[in-house]
C-alpha cells in the first residue's frame, strides 16, 4: 500500500489534468465557497468536496462568470476553463497536484477492504493476492492518482460489501447502522452504486432461503426491519452532506428534461412545437415528497436526458451516434493485464469443481457475485454513449476478489501450482510497471500492447 501511495503520488505531479477535471475541482470550490449544488450535478459531491477543501486554505482566485443556475447546459466546464485561465499553469498545477493527493487516501480505502473481503472469503493468502491486483491495477493507478470519482466509488462499493457481509455474518443494529452510513457514502461517490438499494434486500432474501443463515426463526421481523433501517439510513447521509438543500420538495414540483421523467405536449402558442413537463404532474405520485436533495433527484434526471441524447461514440474503428452494451466488458478484456485474465479463468475452475463439493460455499460465492453482476448489466444498459470504459470501474473490487480465490492453490497445492500463480501473480504487476507511469494507455499483450492501438489511433 506504501508503494501504492508512491506510484500515485508521483503520477498526480507527472500528469496534466483530464478534461473533467477542471470542471470537478470548480465545482467542488463552488460547493464550499457558493454553498450550492448545481455545477456538475450528475455526479455526486463527495470526492469533489474532498479534492478541494485543502485548496480553502491556499491562494487562488474563482471565475465564476460562466456560472449558470441552469446547470442543464452543463456550465462546469466553462467554469473549469475560467478557472485554469484565471489561476495560469503553475499554480493551477499545483493545485491540481493538492487536489489528487487528497484523495489518494479514497484508493487506499478500496486496497484495505477488498484485502479484508478476501480474507474473509478465502483466507490471508487471497487478500494478499486481492490487494495486489487493486494496488498494480492500470485503472485503479491511472484514476486512482486524478480527482475523477471513479476509484472512491470502487472503494466505496467494497466498504459496503464489507459492512453489509458483517451484519449478514452477526446481525445487530449496531453493524446495521455502520452498513447504512456507508451505502449513504457509496452513493455520495458516483450515481451508480444505486444500485445497491434493490441488491442489497435481495442479498438478505438469498441468504435466508439458501440456509446459509440459520438461527431463530422469530429474528425474521427484526432482520427484517434491520435490512429497511440500512438502506433508509443512507438518505440522511446524502442529505447531509448536500446541506438539505431542496430536501423533501414534491415531486411534481421538479422541472425534469430526460425522456423517462418527462412528457412532451403541444404548446397551445405554436401547434407544430412541444414542451416537456413533469410525467408526475398530474398524478397522485406527484404529492409525494422526495426524501433527497433537489439536486441530487436532478443530477439523476440529466444524466438520463445525456445517455438519450446519445453521443458520437468510438469502438475498434467504428464510429456511431450511440455506444455499444459490450463496450465495457470489452474494454476489460484489453486493459486487464493478461495474467490477471489467466488467473481469473483459474479462478472460474475452481469455484465450478468447489461448487460439486460444498454447495454452502458456493453460495458464499454467489452472494459475491450479486454486486459485481449488477454493475455490469447495469452499467452495460446504458446504451446512449459509450466514451469512458471507468464507469465499469465500481465491479472492480468484486472481480479482484473473485479472481484471489486461486489463493487457496498456494495454501493447500502442491509446489507447481503455487508457484504458476505467483509468477502471473508478478507478471501482472510487471506488466503495469512497465509502462508507467503512463498507466491510461495501457493495452493488454493479447490487445498488441499499448504501442499497436497507439499506432492504430495515430
Amino acid at each position: 500500500m506504501a508503494f501504492h501511495v508512491g506510484l500515485l503520488s508521483y503520477s498526480a505531479w507527472k500528469h496534466s489534468p483530464l478534461v473533467d477535471e477542471p470542471a470537478h475541482l470548480a465545482a467542488g470550490l463552488s460547493h464550499w465557497e457558493l454553498q450550492r449544488f448545481d455545477l456538475y450535478r450528475v455526479n455526486p459531491p463527495l470526492v469533489r468536496l474532498t479534492a478541494s477543501f485543502p485548496l480553502l486554505f491556499v491562494p487562488h482566485e474563482t471565475e465564476w462568470g460562466a456560472y449558470s443556475k441552469n446547470s442543464y447546459r452543463r456550465a462546469e466546464f466553462d467554469v473549469g476553463s475560467d478557472y485554469i485561465n484565471a489561476n495560469g499553469i503553475s499554480s493551477s498545477r499545483l493545485h491540481f497536484f493538492i487536489a489528487r493527493l487528497t484523495c489518494i487516501p479514497l484508493s487506499l480505502i478500496g486496497a484495505w477492504f477488498t484485502y479484508r473481503l478476501a480474507d474473509e472469503f478465502y483466507g490471508r493468502t487471497s487478500g494478499y493476492l486481492a490487494q495486489i491486483l487493486w494496488c498494480f491495477s492500470p485503472w485503479i493507478l491511472s484514476y486512482g492518482s486524478t480527482i475523477m470519482p471513479d476509484v472512491a466509488s470502487a472503494s466505496f462499493a467494497a466498504a459496503t460489501f464489507y459492512y453489509f457481509w458483517k451484519w449478514l455474518d452477526r446481525p445487530s443494529w449496531k453493524n446495521a447502522v455502520i452498513a447504512g452510513t456507508v451505502l449513504g457514502l457509496a452513493q455520495l461517490t458516483k450515481f451508480t452504486l444505486i444500485i445497491f438499494i434493490p441488491v442489497i434486500p435481495l442479498m438478505w432474501v438469498f441468504w435466508r432461503l439458501s440456509g446459509m443463515r440459520k438461527g431463530d426463526p422469530h429474528s425474521l421481523a427484526k432482520h427484517s426491519l434491520q435490512v429497511i433501517a440500512i438502506v433508509s439510513l443512507s438518505l440522511p447521509i446524502i442529505n447531509m452532506v448536500y446541506g438539505f438543500e431542496g430536501s423533501f420538495k414534491r415531486l411534481a414540483d421538479y422541472k425534469f428534461v430526460s425522456e423517462t421523467l418527462c412528457v412532451e405536449s403541444q404548446q397551445k402558442e405554436a401547434p407544430y412545437s412541444t414542451e416537456k413537463i413533469n410525467r408526475f404532474q398530474d398524478s397522485p405520485l406527484g404529492s409525494i415528497p422526495i426524501p433527497l436533495p433537489e439536486n441530487y433527484v436532478l443530477g439523476i434526471d440529466v444524466q438520463k436526458f445525456d445517455f438519450e441524447q446519445g453521443r458520437d461514440s468510438y469502438l475498434c474503428g467504428q464510429w456511431r451516434d450511440h455506444g455499444w452494451w459490450y463496450y465495457h466488458l470489452f474494454a476489460l478484456m484489453i486493459k486487464t493485464p493478461t495474467a490477471v485474465l489467466l488467473l481469473g479463468l483459474l479462478s472460474m475452475f475452481l469455484s465450478l469443481k468447489h461448487m460439486c463439493v460444498n454447495n454452502m460455499e458456493f453460495h458464499k460465492e454467489l452472494l459475491l457475485l450479486a454486486p459485481l453482476i449488477a454493475i455490469i448489466v447495469f452499467v452495460s444498459s446504458q446504451t446512449g454513449f459509450s466514451i469512458h470504459s471507468r464507469y465499469i470501474m465500481p465491479s472492480f473490487p468484486f472481480i479482484f476478489i473473485a479472481i484471489s480465490r486461486v489463493g487457496v492453490i498456494v495454501k493447500k497445492s502442491s509446489l507447481m501450482p503455487s508457484i504458476l500463480v505467483l509468477l502471473l501473480a508478478l507478471a501482472s504487476v510487471l506488466s503495469t510497471l512497465a509502462i508507467y507511469p503512463h498507466t491510461f494507455s495501457y493495452f493488454n499483450l493479447l490487445a498488441g500492447g499499448a504501442k499497436k492501438w497507439r499506432k492504430t489511433s495515430t
